[in-house]
């Protein structure tokens, strides 16, 4: 049964959707957004991108999709970081300061959050963007996004305690690395937990 709760879907940290998983208006929920927000698929090509992003780096959507976040990079922009942010999405999520660029190649100092997200159409990676100084509302944006709009699987029974805190963390949009860090327990810990709770998962909803 699926129920609308705060945070991410559960299938979403877990990382599948599960059999009959419910599609949600993502197009929608991006354009919610009053920063710039867009959507890439596991091979790094932009879905979706909301006005926000297209009016910022002065692009139409059809110059967008299709391409990869190299679209808006600046010159500084490093491969390193490019990788950087790839892993500790995949791992969850990242955050930090990127150096962008508009269409005509006025550099932009943004900060950007990303969320690993699992939808009906498969694995999908959030971006959202501001310009620097603006962080605090970026992440209550993010947060205020992610509870209006994305459903969570009802928990398996049979948790035990320590299975409990990692899923509510997750839940609550901590990456894998963040719940680590806040149980004082390390990643691979948390990785192995999430296995665990998987099997439970698959086992009551199939």
């Amino acid at each position: 049964m699926w129920e609308y709760r705060q945070g991410v879907r559960t299938a979403e940290c877990l990382g599948g959707g599960g059999r009959g998983a419910p599609s949600f208006d993502i197009n929608g929920i991006l354009e919610s957004f009053p920063f710039p927000a867009s959507l890439t698929n596991v091979a790094g090509h932009f879905v979706a991108a909301n006005r926000a992003f297209c009016s910022v780096y002065d692009l139409t959507k059809d110059e967008v999709i299709g391409k990869t976040p190299w679209l808006v990079a600046a010159a500084a922009f490093s491969p390193a970081l490019s990788e950087a942010i790839q892993a500790d999405t995949q791992d969850g999520g990242w955050g930090g300061p990127v150096p962008n660029q508009d269409r005509r190649g006025h550099r932009m100092d943004m900060y950007l959050i990303t969320r690993r997200l699992v939808v009906a159409e498969g694995e999908r990676f959030l971006g959202l963007a501001c310009a620097r100084g603006q962080e605090d509302g970026l992440m209550r944006g993010m947060m205020d996004l992610v509870c209006r709009t994305v459903t969570t699987l009802s928990p398996p029974a049979g948790l035990t305690a320590r299975e409990q805190e990692v899923l509510a963390l997750m839940t609550k949009g901590y990456s894998q690395k963040e719940a680590a860090y806040f149980l004082g327990i390390a990643p691979s810990t948390v990785r192995a937990l999430l296995v665990r709770i998987r099997v439970k998962q698959r086992a009551q909803y199939g």
